[in-house]
């Protein structure tokens, strides 16, 4: 048995395997314009990485801003629905 960490052991990583606790990546097709592909490509090549690895970060950064919107519109909502507001002090009472 070939001891990883402290607590990791390979035998403990093919469990997780074998349990499905450790996914493969997964493939999405995804058509493209001419101009996106460019410059993904051109990304890849100045960060020295594959163009898949760019658009997986492109793709992850765009989901996270669309989250972000989407609490910050929540907010918005609250904020303009306050009735009652407490003072910091108070609040930490």
């Amino acid at each position: 048995m070939i001891k990883l960490t402290n607590s990791i052991t390979i035998d403990t990583i093919m469990l997780l395997i074998i349990l499905g606790k450790i996914m493969s990546a997964k493939r999405l097709l995804v058509s493209l314009d001419q101009e996106t592909l460019s410059e993904i490509i051109e990304l890849a090549r100045y960060n020295k990485t594959s163009s898949s690895k760019i658009a997986s970060q492109l793709i992850a950064t765009s989901l996270e801003l669309e989250e972000d919107r989407l609490f910050s519109n929540i907010a918005d909502k609250r904020i303009q629905s306050t009735i009652k507001w407490v003072n910091h002090e108070d609040a930490w009472k």
